[in-house]
């Protein structure tokens, strides 16, 4: 009987490490693309606030938060229809969509309100450190399940770029948010990338 046990144990905890390695091998492309348009506007906010131009930034912000969710929801749901989900799978999703969801609220209320001139809980410059509070949490659970220690550790960079804008806000979080989003959304987006291909290729 403790055999039989000990035989099931193994099994499944090798089941969860190929889970695990299928895992991480994700498709980067949404997380290069969103972050790559985030980190455009983040930047073209910031130009137009150092410059006294009026470029509609709030409109563009809740316009593009709201095309990006479409552009997840309908990624996620396509990689579902193409995929077999492992436990991994779906842990890895519902930390993205719990994350992403809460990302999106903040952004695209603060954004309304904003653009309606409206009074809200959260100023503009107090956008960049919560979301890469979010983003900090977001990363350590990806890491910490694929076992990617390089993806677990970008969160420390998140969580100290938000201590950092969250003690010194000004206009400058802006652009110290898109430097981040380019290095720690895009960048790891196109490695898992390529990851992946390499994985693929291997399975050949």
């Amino acid at each position: 009987m403790n055999t039989q046990s000990t035989e099931d144990e193994i099994q499944f905890i090798r089941r969860i490490m190929s889970d695990t390695r299928a895992a991480a091998a994700e498709d980067g492309t949404p997380s290069a693309v969103i972050g790559g348009i985030v980190s455009l506007v983040l930047f073209l906010t910031y130009f137009e606030a150092i410059t006294d131009t009026d470029l509609k930034a709030g409109w563009v912000w809740l316009i593009l938060s709201l095309l990006g969710a479409i552009y997840i929801t309908t990624s996620t749901r396509r990689t579902r229809v193409h995929r077999v989900h492992t436990l991994a799978d779906r842990i890895l999703q519902n930390i993205w969509f719990g994350c992403g969801v809460s990302i999106c609220i903040i952004v695209c209320m603060t954004s309304l309100a904003y653009v309606l001139e409206l009074r809200t809980v959260v100023g503009m410059y107090a956008l960049c450190p919560l979301t890469a509070t979010i983003l900090g949490t977001a990363y350590l659970l990806h890491g910490s399940v694929t076992g990617m220690r390089w993806l677990r550790n970008l969160s420390i960079v998140w969580w100290l770029g938000a201590i950092m804008m969250f003690l010194w806000p000004s206009v400058h979080v802006l652009a110290i948010e898109s430097v981040m989003i380019l290095l720690c959304v895009v960048t790891p987006g196109i490695i898992m990338n390529r990851m992946k291909t390499r994985l693929a290729d291997a399975g050949e």
